[in-house]
C-alpha cells in the first residue's frame, strides 16, 4: 500500500549552500557506505541497535539501499540522502516513514493525540559534521521543507529517548514533545516532536 496517494507529488530535491537533499539511490552505495561506517557508533546510539555492525560490507549497504530505493519508488517510505553541494560526499540520510508503524503500542488516549499526523521523520549526519552546526542547519531546513513542500496532514520528528544530543537539539529549536511510544521489545522509547 502506498504511503502517499499517487496524485500527491513527492518532493525530489532541496538545495542550500551547505547541502542537497535528494532521493537515495543504489548508485550512491560507496558514498553512503563511507558515511555509515564513519558514523557507526553514533548510528548505533541514535537507533539503539547494532546496525551497522563492524563487519558491515559494501554489499550489505547495497542490499539496504536497494530496499530504500524500491520503497521510495513504490511510495511506501522515502529515504533521502544528504549530500554536500557538489554531491561528492554523503553527509547523512533522512527517513520519511508512515507514522502508523510506530503506533501499534499506543494506548487509546495517546493514539488520539496522533490521529492528525501521518508521517514520522528521522535523520542522521556523519559523525565528522556533528560539531560544526550542520545538524541544526539541516533540521531548520528539514522542518521548512516538510511544512512547505510535502502534503502530509502533519509530520512528526522521531528520535529514541537515548539519543540525548538530538533530543536536546529538537528542544533548542523550539520543537515540543507531542508523545512517546514504547519500543515493542525493549529499550528507550521513541519520542515524537512537533
Amino acid at each position: 500500500m502506498a504511503f502517499a496517494p499517487s496524485d500527491q507529488p513527492i518532493p525530489e530535491r532541496l538545495e542550500t549552500d551547505k547541502f542537497v537533499f535528494r532521493p537515495l539511490r543504489t548508485a550512491d552505495v560507496s558514498l553512503d557506505f563511507d558515511a555509515v561506517m564513519e558514523s557507526r557508533e553514533d548510528l548505533r546510539e541514535l537507533f539503539q541497535g547494532s546496525w551497522p555492525k563492524d563487519d558491515f560490507t559494501l554489499a550489505d549497504n547495497l542490499f539496504d539501499l536497494t530496499i530504500h530505493q524500491k520503497e521510495h519508488e513504490q511510495r511506501k517510505a522515502y529515504t533521502f540522502t544528504i549530500m554536500d553541494p557538489s554531491e561528492t560526499i554523503c553527509l547523512g540520510c533522512i527517513y520519511v516513514t508512515p507514522l502508523a508503524a510506530y503506533l501499534q503500542n499506543l494506548d487509546e488516549a495517546r493514539a488520539s493525540q496522533a490521529k492528525n499526523a501521518d508521517a514520522a521523520i528521522c535523520f542522521w549526519l556523519r559523525s565528522s559534521r556533528l560539531a560544526d552546526g550542520l545538524e541544526a542547519h539541516v533540521l531548520h531546513h528539514l522542518i521548512d521543507w516538510l511544512k512547505n513542500e510535502w502534503s502530509f496532514r502533519h509530520a512528526l520528528l522521531v528520535v529514541r529517548e537515548s539519543a540525548t544530543r538530538q533530543v536536546a537539539l529538537f528542544k533548542t529549536v523550539g520543537l515540543r514533545e507531542a508523545f512517546r511510544v514504547a519500543h515493542p521489545i525493549d529499550g528507550p522509547e521513541f519520542l515524537f516532536f512537533e
